[in-house]
């Protein structure tokens, strides 16, 4: 994926968006972000 790509995603996503990629759904996966497109990943 382009930078400008991402950087675009970054900025339509809300700060709690943000953060639960940060704390993920369980010990091995993050949440995804379904209205975005953005699968959960190990």
């Amino acid at each position: 994926m382009k930078k400008e790509k991402l950087r675009e995603l970054a900025a339509q996503m809300t700060l709690e968006e943000k953060a639960s990629l940060c704390s993920g759904a369980d010990m091995f996966e993050s949440k995804g972000i379904e209205r975005l497109g953005i699968p959960g990943f190990v």
